[in-house]
């Protein structure tokens, strides 16, 4: 969220990088990072998902 509101894309890619390690943790995953990119396009084109997210 401190990305969206500052647009720190530094920061960003940092948050990215970690989410992808903690995806391939939880999921014992070697492709997190086509997730993360399947989840990003998911919430770019879906309203919905976006809403429930940006509420949180």
């Amino acid at each position: 969220m401190l990305t969206k509101d500052t647009g720190n894309t530094a920061l960003e890619k940092e948050a990215i990088a970690r989410l992808a390690e903690l995806y391939k943790t939880m999921f014992q995953l070697d492709n997190a990072r086509a997730i993360l990119l399947d989840l990003a396009k998911e919430y770019q084109q879906g309203e919905k998902l976006a809403e429930i997210n940006d509420n949180i």
